[in-house]
């Protein structure tokens, strides 16, 4: 039979962050608040919520953060969990979700100015060199800078590589 676990209220966390503190020797403190989530303080005092589940392919039991206490409130982390489920009923395993949101939302984050400026700072050229390819890389920046590393095509560069983009740099 399950074990009956009553929901957490706002002041019994509180209650428990303000013990905590009060404690001369620290230790981890863990609430349950049913359906397999947990807020969680640990022995720095850092308060977060967690929510256990079993992974629905390897049937393993695993962990995930949903945030940290302050920021993500009793009624949010109840949302979270929510979603989490809706999630697992479709047989998808949340913390992997979780990270392929991240890494789109990396990708989408990787312009070109970005990337570009991360290998400028490993060019170790002389100040002629330098002043010379600044023409260059500020029409690259112009034409296609703000555009996700994804989103440029070979004709993009070509069109910034013109005929007369060429003739001008020979004329320099």
């Amino acid at each position: 039979m399950p074990k009956l676990v009553l929901n957490l209220t706002d002041t019994q966390i509180r209650s428990a962050l303000s013990s905590h503190k009060k404690l001369s020797v620290k230790v981890q403190i863990k609430l349950a608040d049913g359906k397999g989530l947990f807020f969680i303080i640990d022995k720095n005092g850092n308060a977060y919520w967690t929510w256990d589940y079993t992974r629905p392919i390897t049937k393993k039991r695993n962990s995930i953060s949903l945030g940290t206490y302050p920021e993500i409130s009793l009624s949010n982390a109840r949302a979270k969990r929510a979603d989490c489920r809706e999630l697992l009923a479709q047989n998808i395993d949340p913390a992997i979700q979780k990270q392929r949101e991240d890494e789109l939302t990396q990708f989408q984050n990787n312009t070109f100015k970005l990337i570009a400026d991360e290998y400028r700072k490993t060019e170790e050229l002389e100040p002629s060199t330098q002043r010379r390819n600044n023409f260059v890389w500020d029409k690259l920046y112009a034409a296609i800078g703000d555009k996700t590393i994804t989103d440029i095509t070979p004709s993009q560069i070509l069109d910034v590589n013109s005929h007369r983009f060429c003739r001008h740099l020979l004329v320099r």
